[in-house]
């Protein structure tokens, strides 16, 4: 998360600084005409179709129409259906927030590694 504050010094884009991960060569993300991201890393494989603020969006992420993520990471393949919202939340890895659930509260951060 501290990579959002734009004034951590952490440049992602300094060539001096390299960092060196396994490419996973998926398609680039989607963002539909709904989409509302601001303040966010999205990253490849994603759609998003939902509000995005104040996130990490690992691959493959799925945010239906009507879904909200705020201030929360949201690992790979996790599908967020339509009127679910998540505030600092850690969601993990495939984890799927049915329709109109909600998590999270304003004093902690939360994990969620299965929602069943």
């Amino acid at each position: 998360m501290d990579l959002l504050d734009s004034s951590n010094p952490i440049d992602l884009f300094d060539k001096n600084w390299r960092i060196y991960s396994q490419a996973t060569n998926k398609p680039g993300h989607l963002l539909e005409e709904t989409a509302v991201v601001k303040n966010s890393i999205i990253s490849e494989g994603c759609i998003i179709k939902g509000e995005v603020i104040n996130s990490i969006i690992s691959s493959e992420v799925f945010v239906e129409e009507g879904a909200k993520v705020h201030n929360s990471v949201i690992l790979a393949g996790a599908v967020l259906k339509e009127g679910s919202f998540v505030n600092r939340i850690i969601l993990g890895e495939n984890v799927v927030v049915e329709k109109n659930e909600h998590f999270g509260r304003k004093d902690e951060i939360l994990f969620i590694e299965s929602v069943n």
